[in-house]
Parts: structure tokens; C-alpha cells; sequence
């Protein structure tokens, strides 16, 4: 017993590092160094955000849907009615299952989904990101 507790200091005392933490230093992961910072925690949502996009018109077909989106890179829209209310959002893949099967009768007003609307965006973006992620999550369950 003696003997591998004197193997086990003298071989501390040559290397910290044992077969184990070597291998995973060659993939990449330095025990060391710890943890990186989670963004998720450290953003705030008012940070995260970026400006709504114009909304499309709720009568738009799928194919000019489908040229915003990849004209604007984005992938969701809010649709609206010819009043300028709000109707739902749709998704880019959404649109994209919907010009798959050929649904050319389609309207965004068609394939929108109703979002829910529990949070004001002007009290909340002091939030932590992740806290408002895991609420959204709870909203479309």
C-alpha cells in the first residue's frame, strides 16, 4: 500500500497530468483552463435582439414569401392583415414544406402560426437569456 501511494506522489510530482487528462487535452478540452463563459448567461436579451422585419401582407403567395426570405436571410415574418393587425408569423420552413408539395393556394396568411404574446419586450430585455428562453419554451409547449 505504501509502495502506490510513493508511485502516485512521485509521479504528481513529474507530471500533473495522467493518460486521462492528456487524451482529452489532444481533443481540445483543457481541464486547466476550466469552464468558457456560457453566453447564454452572460448576454442579455436586449442585446440578442434584432429589429422585427416589414411584415407581408396576409394574401402574399408562398413564392414571394419564399424570395424575402432568401433575399433578407432571416426565417421567420410577422404576418399581418390588410388593416395592419398583427395575424401570426410565418416560418421559412414552413414555406419551404408548403412549395415542396405544391400548395400553390397557400397564402403567409395560411401557413401563419399565432404566437403567443406574453411578454413586453420593453420590461424584459434586463433579462438574462437564457431565462427568457426557457420561458418561451413553457409558451409553445
Amino acid at each position: 500500500m505504501f509502495a502506490v501511494a510513493l508511485a502516485a506522489g512521485i509521479g504528481n510530482l513529474l507530471s500533473r497530468d495522467t493518460i486521462y487528462t492528456l487524451k482529452l487535452w489532444r481533443r481540445g478540452i483543457d481541464l486547466a483552463r476550466g469552464r468558457g463563459p456560457n453566453l447564454m448567461q452572460l448576454l442579455r436579451v436586449g442585446e440578442a435582439m434584432q429589429p422585427v422585419p416589414k411584415a407581408v401582407d396576409q394574401d402574399r403567395p408562398l413564392s414571394e414569401v419564399a424570395a424575402r426570405f432568401a433575399d433578407e436571410g432571416i426565417e421567420a415574418l410577422p404576418v399581418v392583415d390588410p388593416d395592419g393587425r398583427y395575424r401570426g408569423t410565418v416560418l421559412a420552413r414552413e414555406v419551404e414544406q408548403g412549395l415542396r408539395d405544391n400548395a400553390s393556394d397557400v397564402t403567409a396568411g395560411n401557413a401563419a402560426r399565432e404566437t403567443p404574446r406574453r411578454q413586453r419586450p420593453a420590461r424584459r430585455s434586463k433579462r438574462r437569456l437564457s431565462n427568457s428562453c426557457a420561458a418561451m419554451r413553457r409558451a409553445f409547449r
